[in-house]
């Protein structure tokens, strides 16, 4: 149920895919976080990217962070377990 009204809120995030702190991500943990943990902590995202193949999907948010902002793309297998978390820094608007 909580999952469900997190979802509905869009998650403790500023918008969907916009995550408020870098501290949230912190809690995401490769081989042990869930899908929908992820989701729980996060919030949807705001693209979702699926390759078939690799059998994975890759979940990209926003990190707004003081004027630096991040693209974080985490990749979920098809078991629903995160496998990795990614950090691309931007410089500049």
């Amino acid at each position: 149920m909580l999952a469900a009204f997190l979802l509905a809120a869009g998650g403790p995030a500023f918008g969907k895919g916009e995550i408020a702190s870098p501290e949230l991500l912190d809690r995401i943990k490769p081989g042990v976080t869930t899908a929908q943990q992820v989701t729980e902590i996060l919030g949807p995202p705001w693209n979702v990217a699926r390759f078939p193949a690799r059998g994975v999907e890759s979940w990209d948010y926003r990190l707004l962070q003081g004027g630096r902002n991040a693209d974080i793309s985490i990749e979920i297998g098809s078991d629903g377990i995160v496998r990795s978390i990614q950090r691309i820094q931007k410089f500049g608007p």
